[in-house]
C-alpha cells in the first residue's frame, strides 16, 4: 500500500452513526447521503490490503459512537465524482483519510455525497 496516494483499487470505508437520524433512510434501508456530508471533509478508513473484519473491528474501537452501520465503497468511485482523497494517517489509525469536494473545499457537495450513498455498500453489525 501506497502511504502518499489513494490508488483506485482500494476500498474505504466509513462507519454510520446510529443516534443520528439524519445519517439512515429508513424507506430505502440505507445510508443517507448524510453520512457523508461534514464540514471538516469525510473522515474514512482505506482497506490497506486488510481482511475486511479487521477494518471492522478497528473502526469499532477507533470511533467513539455506537454505529448502525459500516459502509464501504470504491476509490473509483471518488474518483469518477471528482472527489479528493487524501491519506492522512493518525496516531492511532495509519490508515485513517478524508474526502474532499476539492482542495479548496473540505465539504463533499450534495451530488458527491449522494452518489456515494446510493453506491456504498452496506456491512450491517
Amino acid at each position: 500500500m501506497d502511504f502518499d496516494r489513494i490508488n483506485d483499487q482500494e476500498v474505504l470505508y466509513r462507519g454510520v452513526n446510529k443516534n443520528n437520524p439524519y445519517m439512515w433512510n429508513d424507506t430505502e434501508n440505507r445510508p443517507s447521503s448524510a453520512v457523508f456530508k461534514d464540514s471538516f471533509g469525510c473522515s474514512v478508513d482505506r482497506d490497506g490490503e486488510r481482511e475486511e473484519q479487521i477494518i471492522v473491528d478497528k473502526l469499532r474501537e477507533n470511533l467513539h459512537i455506537e454505529l448502525r452501520a459500516i459502509v464501504h465503497f470504491s476509490a473509483v468511485l471518488c474518483i469518477h465524482n471528482d472527489i479528493e482523497m487524501i491519506p492522512n494517517p493518525i496516531k492511532s489509525n495509519d490508515f485513517h483519510a478524508i474526502l474532499k469536494r476539492n482542495p479548496d473545499t473540505p465539504k463533499l457537495s450534495k451530488k458527491q455525497a449522494g452518489e456515494l450513498a446510493r453506491n456504498c455498500q452496506v456491512i450491517s453489525l
